[in-house]
């Protein structure tokens, strides 16, 4: 939605202003054909001598999420936020002992029910139990579970970086480029997991 916000009131600002100071639009609209098959020709001649297939594949899949917005709202951090205060108030009440069912099979724990945006992602769902898990069996401590944290974190972010960084590099070569907002599908609560975790663990 800002998206199609932006571009329209970068056009309004570009050709309005132009139209406003005495401009003659038929001119532009004249060779407006010739230099967008111009400009974005060499931006998309660049993007794929510059990118591999599958690189380009995913960033061309990728382009509806620009559009559709990111999944993760304010409402779905508040409730990964419950979810993970309610199980570890379970773990300080009743020992760690008492979520080891929880953390083995998630999907019919009445914890991760309560919670079905966060329950039903099957990411953030694995990324949870996994490092409880660990701290179930006592293994490990809490600084080894804290890198462990950040390098699945690192892990994950590079496998999805790739294909919007040349995209974005296109979509600035192409006009109107001021008004395209940063794409914000990597945003995701990993991080937001991982410090709560982090912290109880401590």
């Amino acid at each position: 939605m800002f998206v199609i916000i932006g571009w329209a009131v970068a056009l309004v600002c570009i050709f309005g202003v132009y139209i406003a100071h005495g401009g003659n639009i038929s001119v532009i609209l004249k060779a407006l054909p010739f230099e967008m098959i111009t400009i974005c020709g060499a931006a998309a001649g660049a993007f794929l001598a510059n990118n591999q297939m599958k690189v380009i594949k995913a960033s061309l899949k990728g382009l509806g999420l620009c559009f559709k917005g990111s999944k993760f709202s304010k409402a779905r951090y508040m409730e990964l936020l419950a979810l993970l205060f309610d199980i570890l108030q379970k773990a300080r009440k009743e020992g760690l002992m008492s979520i080891e069912k929880d953390v083995e099979d998630p999907h019919s724990s009445p914890l991760f029910q309560k919670y079905p945006t966060v329950g039903n992602d099957h990411h953030v769902t694995e990324f949870i139990t996994d490092y409880l898990r660990m701290m179930v069996s006592g293994n490990l401590n809490a600084h080894e579970i804290e890198s462990l944290m950040d390098n699945e974190i690192d892990t994950h972010t590079p496998r999805n970086t790739p294909p919007w960084r040349p995209l974005r590099v296109w979509l600035a070569a192409c006009p109107p480029s001021a008004s395209w907002p940063p794409c914000s599908a990597l945003s995701t609560p990993w991080a937001l997991s991982a410090s709560r975790l982090r912290c109880w663990a401590a």
